[in-house]
C-alpha cells in the first residue's frame, strides 16, 4: 500500500476528530428507536444499545487544517452528506438520511466493534480509501452490502419526513456516505 507520507498525522488528526464527534454522539444522541434496532442486528452490531445517533442540519468540519483540506480535496464531506459513523455514534443529515444510510452506518458501527477502536478501524479503513478509492474499498463495499432496502423513506426524527419527491431529487448517485470521513 502506497500511503502518502503524511499518513500518520492525518490520522492522528482523524482520530482525535473522530473521538470528539462520538462523545458528541453519546452525549447528545437519541439512542435507536426500536424498528431501528433491526438494522443494527442485521449489520451484525454486537452492542446495539451503546448506539447513539444524532441528527445535524450540516455535518462540522474538521479544526485540523491538514485534515479538512484532505476532507476537500477528496470531496467525501459535503454538503451531500448523508451519515457518518464515529464509533458507536452516527451522525445523519436531518431530513435527508432514511433507512438506507442508517442501516449503512450500523455497519460501520459493527466494523468498528471488530476493529476494536477508532484508531485500528481508521488506519485500516482510510488505507483503503488510499488504495481502492471510497467507492471500491473493501470496508466501504462491506457496509453498501449492508443497506436495507425498505418499502419507503422513513422519518428518522420525526420532524423533517424524506418525501418521495425529495428522494426522486435527490437520486441514487447524488447521496454520499461519510462514514467516518473517508477523505485522507
Amino acid at each position: 500500500m502506497n500511503l502518502p507520507p503524511n499518513f500518520p498525522a492525518l490520522l492522528t488528526a482523524a482520530a482525535a476528530w473522530i473521538d470528539s464527534l462520538e462523545q458528541q454522539a453519546l452525549a447528545h444522541g437519541r439512542p435507536l428507536a426500536p424498528h431501528e434496532l433491526a438494522f443494527a442486528h442485521h449489520a451484525g452490531v454486537r452492542e446495539p444499545q451503546r448506539i447513539r445517533v444524532l441528527e445535524l442540519d450540516h455535518f462540522p468540519q474538521p479544526a485540523d487544517p491538514a485534515l479538512c483540506a484532505a476532507a476537500q480535496a477528496y470531496g467525501l464531506l459535503s454538503e451531500r452528506t448523508c451519515g457518518l459513523t464515529a464509533g458507536h455514534g452516527i451522525l445523519l443529515r436531518r431530513g435527508v438520511a432514511d433507512a438506507r444510510v442508517l442501516s449503512h452506518e450500523c455497519r460501520h458501527v459493527q466494523q468498528y466493534e471488530v476493529a476494536g477502536s477508532a484508531v485500528a478501524f481508521l488506519t485500516e479503513y482510510l488505507g483503503q480509501i488510499v488504495e481502492y478509492g471510497y467507492w471500491d474499498a473493501p470496508l466501504e463495499k462491506d457496509a453498501c452490502g449492508h443497506e436495507v432496502a425498505q418499502l419507503g423513506p422513513i422519518s428518522l426524527s420525526q420532524e423533517k419526513p424524506l418525501t418521495p419527491a425529495l428522494q426522486d431529487q435527490m437520486g441514487s448517485d447524488s447521496i454520499e456516505f461519510a462514514s467516518v470521513m473517508a477523505f485522507v
